[in-house]
């Protein structure tokens, strides 16, 4: 799972190695919190170090939208407990940021929207405060579209994020805040959201690694709309939001991202979906015998074809590592992206109602469209698109236990031009939303996927295929995705562009 430069200890050598803020944003959050716990960099230096690139570079990017006042408190407070012999946690000194649609005690949530512009809520989401207890350092809150509504990153409150890699491209959304500030290394990894790709879209669009963990993984406590200013709420366990939404990592390292997520894993109390499942240790590709199949799309769209092509390569490279990959039926995902759509659109009445907001408040007109379509829909129309959700999923899980997993692209095409309204794949015209039904048929069966950054397209953006796996089998996932990434790594540089904007 992790490199060789990850698996070293903590050394005197280690430190002069890391004596420069630059070699500091370099290191994996694996790296630096054992130099931290071993008191060979402290972690004030290292959030100044994050801070210092913040400075530099984030007013270009518009990914940080709130810094966190106490940040350097915190990362004294790391440091101090080690020179009381107290343990910091294993995520000690790690800067790390939120997006902007969970829960930050005392600090500003507004979801990119103006009618949340000062909300300041009491209680933390307890995947952010899992992290915080685990010792990492909160720099701040990331850039996201209004309310997570779209594939781009841009509000009326906060304005564009900025991609790293290309300013004319997209970096994604709605999490496109955190996959900014992953690439540009603006922290070591992020927190942000998946309900249709929200977390695998954006890192494709800057090349930097994610990991969207099993619906139930991590409780969706605190989670928009689940919190106002006097605390997080649990979400409804009964609504198709919290059957596919997730809260996952994003950065530049799959060994940081398991961090995170063994942190931010189990049940909360509050969350009537998170199960006490156990993560499994992810082991060396060779020790697994895995099956793989892979899937050019999910039917109902075509996909571009340097992205065809980048996802063959991609089995070409699991092949050579030693899985055993097969081509799944093209029918596989038959069906799950329009009953996704049709889910999604019945459920939008049932969460963004509960958004808290002032009386009087009038919602944008993107929301007031989605609530008027959600009314029209029956409660029989969300029963029978329930029931073939179940038997979408009877038949997908049936085939992963043979192959247990399975290699798809993320999206039909990569990041696209900021100006861009339409969108035509082999002559035919892909909506907005379906440029990432791969990741939605994904989302709607609830299974956790990776993102793994394995090629470039024919204009140079970032491709990346998607690793998908069976129920709670995020080891598994790992295990693929970390030899894609040690087998592509020198062909695609994640922030080579990004470091120049300093």
């Amino acid at each position: 799972m992790t490199r060789p430069a990850e698996r070293r200890g903590a050394t005197a050598d280690s430190r002069r190695k890391l004596a420069e803020p630059t070699d500091l944003l370099d290191a994996p959050a694996t790296v630096l919190a054992t130099l931290v716990r071993a008191r060979l960099v402290s972690a004030e230096e290292v959030t100044k170090a994050y801070l210092a690139r913040v400075e530099s570079v984030n007013a270009r990017l518009n990914a940080i939208v709130t810094l966190s006042p106490n940040a350097l408190r915190d990362a004294r407070a790391v440091d101090k407990r080690l020179s009381d012999g107290a343990d910091p946690g294993r995520l000690a000194g790690i800067p790390f940021t939120v997006k902007d649609t969970l829960a930050t005690a005392g600090l500003r949530t507004s979801a990119g929207s103006p009618l949340l512009a000062d909300l300041i809520p009491r209680e933390s989401a307890p995947a952010v405060s899992r992290v915080q207890e685990a010792g990492a350092v909160l720099l701040g809150k990331t850039n996201c579209a209004e309310f997570g509504l779209d594939i781009d990153t841009v509000n009326e409150l906060f304005g564009a994020t900025i991609n790293p890699l290309n300013p004319d491209l997209t970096p994604g959304g709605s999490s496109g805040g955190e996959s900014a500030a992953a690439c540009a290394q603006l922290s070591s990894f992020g927190i942000g959201t998946d309900f249709g790709g929200s977390i695998r879209w954006p890192a494709q669009c800057t090349g930097v690694v994610s990991l969207r963990p099993t619906v139930g993984r991590v409780p969706l406590t605190g989670l928009l709309p689940y919190f106002d200013a006097d605390g997080c709420r649990p979400p409804d366990p009964l609504s198709f939001y919290s059957q596919a939404s997730v809260i996952a990592p994003i950065g530049r390292h799959f060994a940081d991202l398991w961090e995170a997520l063994a942190v931010m894993a189990g049940p909360d109390g509050f969350d009537a979906s998170a199960v006490p499942a156990s993560l499994e240790a992810a082991t060396d590709i060779g020790a697994v015998p895995l099956r793989a199949a892979w899937l050019a799309g999910e039917g109902t769209y075509p996909v571009r074809s340097d992205v065809r092509e980048t996802l063959l390569k991609a089995v070409q490279a699991l092949e050579v590592a030693g899985c055993h990959v097969v081509e799944a039926p093209v029918k596989l995902l038959e069906g799950a992206e329009r009953t996704y759509d049709q889910l999604r659109t019945a459920d939008n009445g049932s969460w963004m109602n509960q958004v808290p907001r002032k009386k009087g408040d009038r919602w944008p007109d993107a929301v007031e469209a989605a609530l008027r379509t959600s009314q029209d829909q029956t409660l029989r129309q969300f029963q029978d698109a329930s029931a073939e959700r179940a038997r979408i999923r009877h038949r997908v899980f049936a085939f992963l236990e043979d192959f247990p997993i399975l290699i798809m692209p993320v999206s039909a095409i990569p990041a696209f031009r900021r100006e861009q309204t339409e969108f035509r794949v082999d002559g035919v015209e892909i909506p907005r939303m379906g440029i990432i039904a791969c990741c939605r048929a994904v989302a709607f069966l609830g299974l956790p996927a990776a993102s793994v950054p394995c090629g470039a397209a024919m204009d140079g953006a970032i491709i990346s295929v998607q690793i998908v796996g069976r129920p709670f089998a995020e080891h598994q996932v790992l295990v693929v995705a970390s030899a894609l990434r040690d087998a592509f790594e020198t062909l695609v540089p994640q922030y080579s562009v990004a470091g120049d904007l300093g």
